[in-house]
Parts: structure tokens; sequence; C-alpha cells
């Protein structure tokens, strides 16, 4: 059943390809009928598949909810992860692992990066 659903899918997303690039060309009321039914057929199609993951999700965080905020603490620490600076290199191509050396790096990129602009500024007021 999924796999004749993911073929359908793709069979559908060839067709409204092809049916694209016919309407670019031709612009006829009938091509542009084909193309609206077969947007509404696939719109139907991954309605019924997201329905069905959302359905999924609720249910694994329904059994997984009680387990002592594992499931929770395993979010905030993907989220974390994702968001951590664990090194950046400096002007000299050294790299910095302390947050304070981090934290210098980013306000000297950023203190250069605002003033080239404030430069840049200058020398187009004296060209006018």
């Amino acid at each position: 059943m999924k796999r004749n659903r993911e073929t359908e899918i793709h069979k559908l997303v060839n067709d409204i390809h092809v049916l694209e690039t016919a309407h670019k060309s031709e612009q006829t009321l009938t091509i542009f009928q084909e193309l609206s039914a077969l947007r509404g057929r696939l719109s139907t199609l991954l309605h019924c598949h997201h329905q069905r993951h959302l359905q999924h999700s609720k249910a694994f965080f329904y059994v997984n909810s009680d387990n002592g905020s594992r499931l929770l603490a395993r979010l905030i620490n993907n989220k974390k992860n994702k968001s951590y600076i664990a090194y950046l290199r400096d002007c000299q191509g050294l790299v910095q692992h302390l947050p304070d050396n981090i934290a210098k790096i980013a306000h000297s990129y950023y203190e250069s990066l605002y003033s080239l602009e404030s430069s840049f500024r200058r020398s187009t007021q004296l060209l006018r």
C-alpha cells in the first residue's frame, strides 16, 4: 500500500510537470483544468500522508511522554546541540575553543563588517 501511494505521488508529480510545461507553451483551458485536477489529487494524497505522520507522532509522544521526561530532555538536547558553537577560527587561523575567545572573534567580525558598511556609505556619499 505504501509503495503504491509513493508511486502514485511520483507519477502525479511527473504528470504535473509535463502539463505545466505544456501549459506554459499553449495556455489552453483544458490543460489548465487537467493540471488543476492533478494538483488537487496530489494535495489530497499528501494531506492524508501528513495526517498519518501527525497521528504517528502524537502516538509516539503519548507513549514516550511519561518516561521521566526522557523525550523532552532528548528534544532539548538536540536543540541545544544544533545551536552550540564548539569553536571558531580567528583571523590568524588558530582554532579557539574558549567561550570568551569565541565571543571576541564574533565581536571583531561584526565590528569589521559594520565598519566596512559605514566606510562604503562615506565613499558613496563622496561620489555623489
